[in-house]
């Protein structure tokens, strides 16, 4: 035996490996009793010992997210591009991996094979080889020949999850991230923003029966409402951070932000010299020049200053600023009887599996304490397409729908559908379910109605097409404090689409447009669905309740019933039938 940190080891025990021990089991009996240096700073020293400086530098970010490793069960850390983050998490997780090879599972995921590859797995495969080429420290482990893995050395190439290795998954491509019931597992979300929700979901099943589990996301935050950001929520809110902030707490865990502004590579002497891999101020400048000098560029928040843009750097329908104080998002207090209420429904078809999401919307109408006519979004279901099914898509669409109408007794005249495609949908409702469905074609032109009763500019004179115009009509509803129970993923679309400039007019930029400028998102199929729901809600927005500026009772200080009616789903996620 021999002593270290004030207690007893085996002899053969490398002492790089000790401190692997104590960076990894530092709660943990024995070592919870040993006089130990903070846990991060016994993982930096045994990347050190083993890894060149050239081929690791150790910059103050990285000793943050060693710390954070070390230190926490869940963070998400955001920042610009070129802040070490997919890097450092690589390694650490080879390091944490190799200190109990066959007791720890790492489930590493990114969005598509191709970024897995290239971001955080790239760093897995390339810290392993260098430290299985360490002459001097036996590291174990091979990589799989067969599948994205690194696997124990008697193991074989079979894509087993249910043995201890580190894998690769690509979530938006179906990518399991099925775990195995070991002591220590750890999920890795690497481009988190652009993550579907089940990448983050899987931490429920994953954390189920093991000693220890860890979370970690990793994401260039585009919108206050995208994946990272919804695990990212300060507990005093949004109002409660800045850009300047470097770290905050959440109801989850930790937020740790790199302003790429204050990259140790500009703050510090010979910071470009001694952090080549880091962001620096030449890389900046270039990144402002390319956006003509604006500093407040979108992509200059997002890819520099690694925080959501501000309001007003891109023309789009909301802002979060307007979503908050319209509480677009909570949950209506109504004044209505919940027997009372009027359902109705928007219905956003999609013809391919794999394709765009075939969306129903669904809202209720009644009055709420505060004597609003409203509408709140009370489920979002989506409708599977199945690609090798006997009976037409259209007729699935219509299968997957019925149900969902009669659950919410809502006849088709309360149903409003997206009617753009070649193959139409409501002809075939109203074969197969009734007559007087509504139909919105959103590549028609916008209608000759007033924008809203305070703008009585006829909505054609200022918007190209009816789809355009029906995402304005939702947005001046929210304006009127008339709109509840937003999704986190409509709020996102709502405030990241673009309007764009079409002579004296302006439209929606185009759904190819919005996916090839925000590479890896999704359809803003949601906003689409909310969007038709709120057209379908127009005739009954007058008959429902109590209207603003009727005879209804004035407010008074003393308090009025309500029934608080939340939705069946939580925001952004959707209910697979």
């Amino acid at each position: 035996m021999k002593k270290k940190y004030g207690i007893d080891w085996p002899d053969n025990y490398h002492d790089v490996f000790i401190d692997m021990v104590c960076a990894k089991h530092w709660q943990e009996e024995p070592y919870c009793h040993a006089n130990l240096d903070h846990p991060a700073d016994h993982l930096l020293r045994a990347c050190r010992r083993l890894l060149s400086s050239k081929d690791f530098t150790i910059s103050s970010w990285s000793e943050e997210h060693a710390k954070d490793w070390t230190e926490t069960d869940f963070c998400i850390t955001w920042g610009g591009a070129a802040c070490s983050k997919s890097n450092d998490f690589g390694l650490f997780s080879v390091m944490d991996w190799a200190t109990d090879p066959l007791d720890t599972i790492v489930l590493m995921a990114s969005t598509t094979r191709e970024m897995l590859k290239i971001r955080s797995y790239e760093s897995v495969v390339r810290y392993f080889k260098l430290l299985k080429s360490n002459p001097f420290f036996l590291f174990p482990g091979k990589e799989s020949k067969t599948t994205v893995a690194i696997l124990n050395v008697d193991d074989d190439d079979a894509p087993s999850t249910t043995k201890s290795s580190i894998r690769g998954s690509a979530v938006n491509e179906g990518g399991s991230l099925q775990g195995a019931h070991l002591p220590y597992v750890r999920l890795i979300l690497d481009e988190l923003s652009e993550m579907k929700p089940h990448g983050m979901n899987a931490r429920s099943n994953l954390s189920k029966g093991c000693r220890n589990f860890k979370c970690f996301g990793i994401c260039n935050p585009t919108s206050f409402y995208d994946e990272g950001s919804k695990y990212s929520v300060p507990i005093d809110g949004w109002a409660a951070v800045t850009p300047d902030d470097t770290m905050w707490e959440t109801r989850w865990g930790r937020v740790r932000h790199h302003d790429g502004l204050k990259s140790p590579a500009i703050t510090e002497p010979g910071g470009v010299k001694k952090y080549p891999h880091l962001i620096n101020q030449a890389q900046i400048d270039r990144q402002i020049k390319e956006e003509d000098g604006n500093v407040e560029a979108r992509d200059v928040w997002i890819f520099v200053r690694g925080f959501p843009p501000r309001s007003g750097v891109d023309d789009t329908v909301l802002t979060p600023e307007l979503i908050q104080v319209h509480k677009m998002q909570q949950p209506p207090v109504w004044l209505t009887p919940k027997e009372k209420l009027i359902y109705v429904a928007g219905l956003d078809a999609a013809f391919t599996s794999g394709g765009d999401d075939c969306i129903v919307k669904i809202g209720a109408i009644g009055t709420t304490t505060d004597y609003i006519n409203t509408l709140a979004f009370v489920d979002t279901i989506k409708l599977p397409i199945v690609a090798g099914s006997e009976r037409p898509a259209t007729y699935q669409v219509v299968d997957g729908l019925r149900p969902i109408l009669e659950k919410y007794n809502i006849p088709v005249r309360r149903l409003c559908v997206d009617d753009s495609g070649t193959q139409s949908v409501a002809d075939v409702i109203e074969v197969e379910i009734g007559h007087g469905v509504l139909r919105l074609n959103s590549g028609v032109a916008a209608s000759d109605a007033a924008v809203s009763p305070q703008d009585v500019t006829p909505a054609n004179t200022k918007y190209v097409d009816a789809g355009t115009e029906s995402w304005i009509r939702l947005a001046g509803l929210g304006k009127q404090n008339r709109i509840r129970g937003m999704s986190d993923r409509c709020s996102n679309e709502f405030c990241i689409r673009r309007l764009v400039v079409a002579g004296r007019r302006k439209r929606l930029e185009k759904k190819s447009e919005f996916k090839t400028r925000l590479k890896g998102h999704r359809s803003p199929d949601d906003g689409d669905g909310s969007a038709l729901c709120a057209r379908a809600a127009r005739p009954q927005m007058s008959t429902a309740g109590v209207e603003p500026g009727s005879n209804a009772p004035r407010k008074t200080t003393q308090k009025r019933p309500g029934v608080v009616i939340k939705t069946t789903i939580k925001p952004s996620n959707y209910v697979d039938t």
